[in-house]
């Protein structure tokens, strides 16, 4: 009889957790299809913006242009250019370009790597990152020396561009 008992108890505690199991996975599933992550900053002064061609050394380079278009150069749209990521992770790392364009479905994009009288230059497409067009680029640690570097990151698709500029110390 106390073997009969203790087989109920242990069902009856089975039970218990299976239910209160489902009951945990059914509130954790509630509360993670209604998290919505804040992807919307709520203070845009901390975005440092710069014009075509001006250099800076905060960590992100936006260009932004009061008019969509540039009349010096036959009405062609200039592009915003945000850099994402322009350095080195570590010391003796590759330097990283990562950037964000807007208004581009495509083109070329070009980096213009400068020190002194060294020049070195490297291009890539126009790439499409799953929500946004990016030109990304990584240039080995081997290709330059210690020292500061000037980046300019050049985009274009058809008659569009847009220019964005950064010195970048490469250790």
């Amino acid at each position: 009889m106390k073997i009969k008992n203790k087989t109920k108890k242990i069902r009856r505690n089975k039970k218990l957790l299976l239910v209160l199991a489902i009951i945990l996975a059914a509130i954790v599933s509630i509360i993670l299809l209604n998290y919505k992550p804040n992807t919307k900053s709520t203070d845009e002064s901390n975005t440092p913006t710069i014009t075509t061609e001006q250099k800076t050394e905060d960590t992100a380079t936006v260009i932004k242009n009061d008019t969509p278009t540039d009349s010096t150069n036959n009405g062609s749209s200039i592009l915003n250019i945000t850099t994402t990521a322009l350095g080195q992770d570590q010391k003796q790392g590759p330097i990283l370009i990562r950037t964000i364009v807007d208004n581009v479905t495509g083109g070329s994009c070009t980096y213009k790597l400068s020190k002194g009288s060294i020049i070195k230059n490297y291009g890539s497409e126009v790439s499409f990152s799953g929500t946004y067009y990016s030109c990304n680029y990584t240039v080995p640690y081997a290709d330059l020396s210690a020292g500061t570097w000037t980046i300019k990151i050049s985009v274009a698709q058809n008659n569009k561009s847009g220019t964005a500029s950064k010195d970048v110390i490469v250790e």
